[in-house]
């Protein structure tokens, strides 16, 4: 302590002096004296803040200056921040290269980091300059000798490893493919350890990667490329210092060029849109990696600082790939996606960044691109393109949170249009309202901005008037958009329904389903509420009629479909369009059958989904209050109403219709379609609608609907999780566990039905998820230990608590069989009420008549009694003292008329006769011992019933087991 002392006395004296002239004596001890009580109470973060001013004042003291980095590093691993600690001694022991204590101090950070070799030889280097401090080396010497010797012998022998399955994936034409792709597949389960990752770097692996990589594509080696790519995906994952690895050997410009790889891929449409997937997932393990993002995590601040230079690199390089006509669109939509993921103030917040290095000046060229002009330099792009552009350009803008920012948005964008309406061509204008229509589906306020400049609704209108298809089908679209933001975008709309009346009126379909989106989307924009009908009574429905005639075209135009769907979604929040669409067998077969087209035409995903949602009422629906209600109606505002076919029994009927259709095999497809979060929430919205009536569960099990549940409730928003785990709920209470979610899938289920036993959730969601869980501890001893490993017992006995009949019943019910596990019964047999509590729910108020729900809780109660008491003897003996009078609850069972409780009032009996002699004369001096001995006597009483008989006669039984064992 001394010593520590001496050295702080020795920084602070100095920091001190350098101010002395500014500072009296008196206040100088005083500083000094504060400064050694901080350190010494373990302030360790104002020691630091001392040594860093100390660092600033002595910059031309060298020998003061190494003190005051090796101090500042004792405080870091005070703090076990290890990396800072490190930055200290390195900085330390450039002025002194061979001070022991730096030394000690590198090799201790070292070792927090699991660097242990190059602790290692920190530690020996300082016993080498300092022999006399071998004692105190010596722990540490012997503590990191023996992690590095099992590195060594673990590093040699996955080496070995390494070695040969590179020679098999690389070795060329002496390997059979089947040996080759095993062999990829080994070098990508040993790049999940450091060892192993390690081994193969040492091995050369990423310049045989990138040979296969840079090879001439054929059909024979796209798998070996594919697995190139993901051998590269697990490095980078692993940490950021691989990913530093695979920047220094591969540079980011062929890190960014693997996109190249995919647009080589041209001959066989799967392969590049796996190989796509995999670069993506390539490049977010990088960013990951380098920002320390873990599992969801967000990303580290010092982190991003450490690595901002090759993030910012990567992505730089990226944003010029969104406007290069050498990249392949599905490899674009991917750069997008990435993006879109990163960019949020909630991520990366690189959208200022986005900006300066012409990001967004690229993405307005490629959202004005029109395909169908067919110009030579135009960008391709996918069906998904133009939505993916929207969704950026949203990112982007929410990130500008301050007045400069957005105005610095809105100069890049306003800059671009300027420059395409100086030309005099009619393409020019195209491009600019193609434009315009992305940014009134993305950020609409940006878009309402644009679109009110002098001059551009005119241009619109007059493009939508002509005789030119692709300028009506242009301009149809972004009234379309418009249409849909009515409030913001009022003058379009006004002159814009009379313009899509007219272009209903086209013979070219493409132009007429168009215009009927539009009308649709006007027609609809009373949403649920009965009471507000935009048109004249009738109109949706003949609008239905219209889209019904698209969708179900004879040349089965999926475009045209498309369209007609997104015009049903909008339609079908009138209650009395719903009804039709589902009397309509066919239209609701062909809307399902769209499904299929979910991967490959991502448009058309979620127009059929929200179609959906609508028929099912599976939407957000808001909580009328009463009283709110009175007094909205006392103001005269004006009160939504809810029409009579959105009552639960027509629901209920348009669900039964739907699940007979087939919508759970639809909605699988739909799941698999799709990564979104929030598409994922809608269709677990809908599931749960299903899994409502009892009834639909079975279909929805058989068509593979809880198995997508599962993996939904793995990547949805929250209230999507919650939507999946009331489904899985009510699956798991109508249907065996081992038919529902046979195998693993029954583990998988405890997490999301504990999810809703959190305080909130519904009561509902609570009830369901107790019965779900009752069911799985029903099934084995494993899901039991599951169920408690995840804390499970603690959060389904609160509900034992409850005033709620239900919720008290289910829990107890739940409780019975997770008595079964060891684990539960030691908690009873500790010092704790839980005995007393389940001896009150066994009994009931004599003057009150028990209900349903009553009499279930005490059979659930006194069945774990009867379970635990078979095997504990501090069990038994609360039975008989927890509470004021025991045996009165255990007469009021054993003698109950009703068998099942008596049963088990007969089981605790015998249980404590058994348990112990003391036990055993305390009940025979009972009444309770006569009741036995005139139960053992009694005719049992015969059952009619063929199915009640067999569970009758099997209580019976044990019954009389029961009372021969306690007469005896």
């Amino acid at each position: 302590m001394l010593s520590w002392v001496f050295i702080h006395t020795h920084t602070l004296k100095y920091y001190l002096a350098v101010e002395s002239s500014e500072l009296q004596a008196a206040n100088c001890e005083s500083r000094l004296y504060v400064g050694l009580l901080d350190i010494l109470e373990g302030k360790y973060e104002e020691s630091i803040s001392l040594y860093s001013k100390g660092i600033a004042l002595c910059k031309d003291d060298e020998s003061t200056r190494c003190v005051l980095h090796k101090n500042a590093a004792m405080s870091y691993l005070k703090l076990n921040k290890f990396k800072d600690a490190l930055g200290e001694c390195d900085k330390a022991l450039e002025i002194s290269p061979k001070d022991p204590k730096t030394l000690y101090r590198r090799a201790t950070a070292l070792e927090g980091l699991e660097r242990f070799e190059e602790a290692y030889r920190d530690a020996q280097q300082a016993l080498v300059s300092s022999p006399g401090d071998a004692a105190s080396l010596k722990p540490l010497l012997s503590r990191l000798y023996l992690v590095v010797e099992q590195r060594r012998a673990k590093f040699s022998q996955t080496k070995e490893k390494a070695t040969k399955m590179m020679e098999v994936a690389f070795g060329g034409s002496t390997t059979s493919s089947d040996e080759c792709e095993t062999a990829f597949n080994n070098l990508m389960v040993l790049c999940r350890e450091r060892a192993g990752i390690e081994a193969l770097l040492d091995l050369g692996v990423l310049s045989k990667l990138k040979s296969t990589l840079d090879s001439k594509t054929s059909s024979a080696n796209l798998p070996y490329k594919i697995s190139a790519i993901r051998i590269l995906s697990e490095i980078a994952r692993f940490d950021s210092r691989m990913v530093l690895r695979l920047v220094k050997d591969l540079g980011v410009p062929f890190i960014v060029s693997l996109q190249d790889v995919v647009y080589r891929f041209s001959g066989d449409s799967n392969a590049r849109v796996e190989a796509t997937t995999c670069v993506q997932f390539f490049w977010q393990a990088c960013l990951d990696s380098l920002t320390g993002v873990v599992k969801g995590s967000k990303p580290q601040e010092d982190k991003v600082k450490e690595n901002s230079g090759i993030i910012d690199a990567i992505l730089t390089s990226l944003s010029m790939s969104i406007g290069s006509r050498s990249v392949d669109a599905q490899a674009r939509d991917s750069i997008l996606q990435l993006f879109t993921k990163n960019i949020g103030y909630d991520a990366l917040a690189w959208g200022d960044t986005f900006i300066e290095v012409g990001g967004l000046a690229r993405l307005c060229e490629l959202s004005a691109e029109v395909p169908e002009l067919n110009i030579e330099s135009a960008i391709d792009s996918t069906k998904n393109t133009r939505s993916l552009c929207a969704v950026l350009f949203s990112r982007v803008y929410d990130n500008m949170y301050y007045d400069k920012a957005r105005d610095k948005y809105t100069n890049v964008i306003d800059e671009y249009v300027k420059q395409l309406l100086l030309g005099p061509d009619i393409e020019a204008k195209l491009h600019v309202v193609a434009l315009l229509t992305v940014l009134l589906i993305g950020p609409v306020d940006v878009g309402n901005t644009f679109v009110g400049r002098p001059g551009i609704i005119q241009m619109i209108l007059v493009m939508a008037n002509s005789e030119d298809y692709l300028q009506q089908r242009v301009a149809a679209e972004a009234i379309i958009a418009a249409a849909s933001k009515k409030d913001k975008a009022k003058g379009i709309i006004v002159d814009g329904i009379n313009i899509l009346k007219r272009l209903y009126q086209s013979k070219n379909d493409d132009i007429k389903v168009r215009a009927l989106v539009g009308l649709a989307k006007l027609g609809s924009s009373g949403g649920t509420d009965a009471s507000f009908k935009p048109f004249s009574e009738g109109a949706n429905i003949k609008l239905m009629e219209a889209c019904r005639r698209f969708l179900l075209n004879p040349a089965k135009d999926v475009t045209v479909q498309r369209w007609a769907v997104e015009g049903l979604s909008y339609l079908t929040l009138d209650a009395e369009v719903k009804e039709k669409v589902c009397e309509d067998t066919k239209a609701l077969k062909a809307l399902l059958e769209l499904s299929v087209y979910a991967k490959e035409m991502g448009e058309v995903l979620y127009p059929i989904i929200t179609c959906l949602v609508n028929l099912v009422n599976a939407y957000d629906k808001q909580e009328i209050i009463p009283e709110m209600l009175e007094l909205a109606k006392f103001a005269k505002h004006h009160v939504p109403q809810e029409h009579e076919f959105d009552d639960p029994d027509f629901v209920a009927k348009r669900v039964e219709t739907l699940v007979k259709t087939g919508i759970t095999s639809c909605l699988v497809n739909l799941a698999k379609g799709t990564e979104s979060p929030n598409v994922l929430e809608l269709i677990a919205r809908i599931l749960n609608a299903v899994c409502e009536t009892e009834d639909n569960r079975g279909a929805v099990v058989a068509q593979g609907g809880a198995r997508e549940l599962l993996q939904i409730f793995q990547k949805t928003t929250p209230k999507g999780k919650r939507s999946a785990a009331q489904a899985l709920a009510r699956v798991g209470i109508t249907q065996p566990p081992s038919v529902a979610f046979p195998g693993q899938r029954m583990a998988e289920c405890v997490k999301p039905l504990l999810s809703l036993l959190e305080i909130s959730c519904t009561a509902l969601e609570n009830f369901e998820a107790l019965l779900a869980l009752c069911n799985l501890a029903s099934e084995s001893e494993t899901l039991r230990k599951r169920i408690w490993e995840d804390q499970g017992y603690i959060k389904i006995e609160h509900y034992i608590y409850e005033d709620h009949q239900k919720l008290r019943m289910a829990a107890a019910q739940c409780l019975t069989n997770m008595a079964l596990l060891e684990s539960v019964q030691k908690l009873f047999d500790g010092e704790n009420d839980r005995v007393k509590f389940l001896m009150l729910l066994s009994s009931h108020n004599e003057d009150e008549d028990p209900d349903e729900d009553d009499i279930e809780t005490m059979k659930a109660a006194s069945g774990t009694l009867a379970i635990l008491s078979a095997s504990s003897r501090a069990v038994c003996g609360k039975i008989l003292t927890s509470t004021t009078n025991p045996v009165d609850t255990l007469l009021w069972l054993v003698a109950n008329p009703m068998i099942d409780l008596q049963v088990r009032g007969v089981t605790i009996v015998a249980n404590v006769v058994a348990m112990d002699k003391e036990f055993a004369e305390q009940v025979f001096g009972t009444p309770i011992f006569e009741v036995m001995m005139a139960l053992a006597a009694q005719e049992v009483p015969k059952c009619d019933n063929p199915e009640v008989a067999k569970k009758h006669d099997s209580e019976i039984k044990l019954l009389g087991i029961a009372t021969i064992n306690i007469n005896n």
